[in-house]
Order: C-alpha cells, then sequence, then structure tokens
C-alpha cells in the first residue's frame, strides 16, 4: 500500500450535493518543474515514461498518490480520487 495505516472515511451526502458527498471543487496536481537537468533529459529521452521516472527519483509525487495525501487528510474521498486518477 501506498500510505500503511490510514483511517480514511466515506461521506454520507445530503440533499445540498445531491447525495455525492462533494461540496465544492478541488483540484488534485502532478507538478513537474522545469530545470537543466529535465530539459536535458527531454531532448535525449522523451518518453514519457523515462520522464515519469526521472520525476518519482527526484521525489515528485504521482497524481494517484498526491489524490491518496488529500483523501488522508480528509479533503476528499478515495472513490473520487480513484475516479479521476486511477491509471492501468
Amino acid at each position: 500500500t501506498l500510505f500503511p495505516y490510514t483511517t480514511l472515511f466515506r461521506s454520507l451526502g445530503c440533499p445540498k450535493c445531491h447525495d455525492t458527498g462533494c461540496h465544492g471543487r478541488l483540484g488534485i496536481y502532478e507538478v513537474l518543474r522545469c530545470s537543466p537537468e529535465l530539459r536535458e533529459l527531454i531532448v535525449k529521452a522523451p518518453d514519457a515514461q523515462s520522464i515519469r521516472n526521472w520525476h518519482l527519483a527526484q521525489g515528485g509525487n504521482t497524481l494517484l498518490a498526491e489524490g491518496i495525501r488529500l483523501a488522508e487528510k480528509g479533503r476528499t474521498s478515495l472513490d473520487e480520487v480513484v475516479r479521476v486518477a486511477y491509471f492501468e
């Protein structure tokens, strides 16, 4: 698991949110800062997997991991994170 021993809560919903449990919007972002090293990598190996591997090696998060972090804080639900950020 990405985050062991985590308690997550399921929202109940209400008439105001049309029983979705969501109110308003919250963005989940995967930020990739451009650096001279990244620019060089893009020129040498412009495939997405090479760039993703570099990003993770530099301490970056995936979109899914960032969503789970927000779910742990109670800012969104795990169902919503999986809906928008889970890619097979």
